[in-house]
């Protein structure tokens, strides 16, 4: 297997001229599946991405996904969000995992793998399409893999988006007119009263106090009237009625779990402190010490990763909630 850049520039190369020639989506990705297998790797599937109902659609691959007419055998389809490949096109960020049996995003195609790389293909900063390769062995891929697959995204991303006919994406809004409620049912409610107070008491917390309010929703995540019994929400959804208050309450739980997904799952270092926030509040095993024993670890080490994943959570959205003119992944 060939270990390094520049033992496939030529196989890069080659590739790049053979851009030129194509004019079909299908082609260039089959041609991208080509390069990555002289690589040694012998699964890749590449996806086409449409941004207007954001789904993933197969297109192209190697290795057990295709039948004996080389084409792909039940391709899927899967929504932005959904599995690694859908986590790669929200977040517009390559996710390495080590292992799939500890991270709950995985998506079964063909068959069951331990080791999965995904990297997005943009142009513009829009996600046109994903690259996405699974093996069987834990820990598998390197960065190489990753620089590799890197480069061919950078290099296949002008021509898919001249081949798709895409259009430009349309300018963002100045930060300062961000609202952290895109939700179009927030946005159509009578009580957008009650929404502006919301907004503007989460924008009037501290850091200190942001973190005791992201702390007792994962400690009360699964009690859904838990505002009612702690100061911290009394006084953050103090202006809303009921009602409205477990609107509220159920769009910060949606903040977090997705927060959670964008900090963590990209890189296997960090893949573990999702797999505690996981398991330890949105779907608990019946006790801490049960999240320790899945994880290998001691309870006294358990304790100090869940703490450290609960404070760069809190942080994290600290400033993507109430801070976003300072935030590098404010969308």
């Amino acid at each position: 297997m060939m270990d390094n850049l520049q033992s496939v520039l030529p196989f890069i190369s080659s590739f790049s001229n053979k851009l030129l020639q194509t004019d079909d989506y299908s082609l260039i990705a089959n041609l991208l599946c080509e390069v990555i297998s002289t690589a040694g790797l012998d699964d890749c599937v590449i996806y086409r991405a449409e941004s207007a109902n954001k789904q993933l659609t197969q297109v192209a691959a190697i290795g057990q996904k295709l039948n004996s007419k080389g084409k792909i055998d039940n391709p899927i389809q899967l929504r932005y969000g959904e599995g690694i490949v859908g986590m790669v096109a929200l977040f517009k960020k390559s996710i390495i995992i080590d292992d799939t049996t500890l991270t709950p995003n995985y998506v079964i195609d063909d068959e069951h793998r331990l080791s999965e790389l995904t990297v997005p293909i943009l142009y513009n900063n829009e996600v046109i399409g994903v690259i996405d390769s699974e093996n069987e062995q834990k820990d598998y891929f390197n960065d190489f893999h990753h620089a590799l697959f890197e480069v061919l995204a950078a290099t296949a991303a002008p021509v898919f988006h001249h081949v798709s006919g895409n259009a430009s994406p349309l300018p963002q809004k100045p930060l300062e007119k961000r609202s952290p409620f895109p939700d179009a049912t927030l946005n159509a409610s009578k009580t957008n009263n009650q929404r502006d107070a919301f907004i503007a008491s989460l924008n009037g917390l501290s850091a200190k106090d942001f973190t005791k309010l992201i702390t007792e929703t994962l400690k009360h995540y699964h009690k859904p009237v838990a505002f009612n019994h702690h100061p911290v929400f009394e006084n953050i959804f103090s202006n809303a009625d009921d009602k409205f208050a477990l609107t509220l309450f159920d769009w910060l739980k949606k903040q977090i779990n997705d927060a959670c997904d964008e900090l963590f799952l990209p890189t296997p270092k960090t893949q573990k402190l999702h797999f505690i926030i996981e398991h330890t509040y949105f779907s608990p095993l019946i006790n801490h010490q049960a999240v320790a024993d899945k994880l290998g670890m001691s309870y006294s080490t358990f304790t100090r990763h869940l703490a450290k994943a609960k404070k760069e959570l809190s942080d994290y959205l600290w400033v993507k909630l109430t801070r976003p003119q300072y935030s590098l992944r404010a969308s």
